[in-house]
């Protein structure tokens, strides 16, 4: 799958799996950056291609969690707590920490919690891509240190 959105597809098919990483579907975004670098892709497009989809994967999540914890505050308002604890939780620890929204499994767990707590969208976005974009750069230095 990896070499089919990096052949066929090129920034594209970074893009897509780097929103599909970055969703509740796991997908390992890790594979098509080096492909994409042993083919002579830019290093600045694979870094703009990767965060951006990194981004939208997380937007995604984060406003399916807005919206449900709404409707889960409207029809169960008297089973809120756990709602409270994850906004009392990311209170706590600030919105900083959306900058590791790129780890499995706990990234797509924070960008669902900033949706729930209903963090200021400008505060998500810029924390969301500042994770994704080291990420993306991190993962190309490696890719051409490999190539």
């Amino acid at each position: 799958m990896a070499e089919l959105l990096a052949d066929d597809y090129g920034l594209l098919g970074l893009f897509l799996a780097a929103m599909l990483a970055a969703s509740v579907l796991p997908f390992p975004v890790e594979a098509v950056v080096p492909l994409l670098v042993a083919h002579g892709q830019s290093a600045a497009g694979i870094v703009v291609a990767g965060t951006l989809g990194g981004y939208v994967g997380s937007l995604i999540n984060y406003a399916l969690a807005a919206g449900g914890g709404l409707w889960w505050r409207e029809r169960h308002p008297d089973r809120t707590a756990r709602l409270d604890r994850m906004h009392t939780w990311f209170d706590r620890w600030g919105s900083p920490v959306l900058v590791l929204a790129w780890l499995p499994i706990v990234g797509e767990l924070l960008t669902l919690v900033a949706g729930v707590a209903r963090v200021r969208l400008g505060v998500f976005s810029f924390w969301t891509i500042l994770g994704r974009a080291l990420r993306m750069l991190a993962l190309v230095h490696l890719s051409f240190l490999v190539w």
